[in-house]
């Protein structure tokens, strides 16, 4: 039924989504119980071969490795949790000059990032499979798209983009337009049409 498999992919992509929001606005413990809803359900309602959890780990290490490296050069710049989501609904409100928690130190991503990439891997199969075979698009999707949920990102969460912020997005840019058509080509690598 093709219309029962657009819902599918549909509901995929509203998941991470939710997961995205989940933990950029509520932080590591939000990220991971998006996760674990999103594994579970992924799992019972996308997964066709065993191949894809392998195109989840290596993308999502990838991922990690690409961020880790952007802590690094200054790109992305740690600071202060993501304010929890319960301190939303209290009306606090948080100003650069009131950090919401204590800063992170050193260059390691945060775990709801990680959390993050292991959502965007789940949809490479399913919400994106419309970009198979489809290059030159993921490379323009992915350079728009890339750079504008890490500045959205930024701006919820305790992140930020390094100064000055055009060659942070520039650089997200590239790297982007890089990593989507490579994220395509493995992803129609593993999935296959009934």
């Amino acid at each position: 039924m093709p219309g029962a498999e657009l819902q599918k992919k549909l509901l995929n992509g509203v998941l991470f989504q939710v997961g995205w929001f989940a933990a950029v606005l509520g932080g590591n413990a939000w990220a991971v119980t998006a996760l674990l809803v999103m594994l579970i359900v992924h799992s019972l309602w996308w997964v066709r071969s065993p191949k894809e959890w392998w195109l989840i780990l290596v993308v999502s290490l990838l991922g990690c490795c690409l961020d880790s490296f952007w802590f690094a050069q200054g790109v992305l710049i740690p600071g202060a949790e993501p304010l929890a989501l319960g301190d939303l609904a209290s009306g606090d409100l948080v100003t650069n000059e009131e950090p919401l928690a204590k800063v992170q130190s050193g260059w390691f991503m945060p775990a709801w990032l990680a959390c993050i990439w292991l959502m965007f891997s789940m949809t490479l199969c399913h919400v994106f499979s419309w970009l198979h075979g489809r290059y030159v698009l993921a490379a323009v999707l992915g350079a728009v798209a890339g750079p504008v949920s890490y500045l959205g990102g930024a701006e919820l969460s305790g992140l930020s983009l390094g100064e000055p912020q055009w060659q942070s997005l520039l650089a997200l840019a590239v790297a982007w337009a890089l990593l989507m058509p490579l994220f395509v080509g493995l992803a129609q690598r593993v999935y296959t049409k009934n």
